[in-house]
């Protein structure tokens, strides 16, 4: 099994914050103060203790200001992450690449014999 992900623990961040920026930019906030009014949820319903949506829904309630929230938030996205990683090299069999070996990846998919049975 494969799977891909930054050697380099900076460009992972560095996309992390990426995301998060965009995730925001498209409207996170605005998105879940919709949902707020829409629906009766409760305030300790799984969804607003998701990551980013726990971090904004503090800003919304002015806990939090846009900086502290953003913070938290790429805080709380990074230690996701470093948890996936972890529970991932736990896997058998689990062949890591750097997203960056394109080369190495391609040619390892066109070798893997799953792929060449639905060809």
């Amino acid at each position: 099994m494969e799977y891909f992900f930054p050697k380099n623990r900076k460009l992972l961040h560095e996309r992390i914050e990426q995301r998060l920026e965009k995730i925001i930019g498209d409207g996170l906030v605005e998105e879940i103060k919709n949902i707020i009014n829409t629906y009766a949820i409760k305030d300790d319903h799984p969804a607003l203790r998701a990551i980013n949506y726990k971090q904004a829904l503090s800003f919304i309630s002015g806990e939090y200001d846009h900086e502290t929230f953003y913070l938290k938030a790429l805080y709380a996205t990074r230690q996701f992450a470093k948890r996936q990683i972890t529970w991932m090299r736990s896997w058998e069999n689990l062949e890591l690449f750097d997203i960056n070996e394109e080369q190495k990846i391609l040619k390892k998919i066109k070798n893997t014999k799953e792929i060449k049975s639905f060809v």
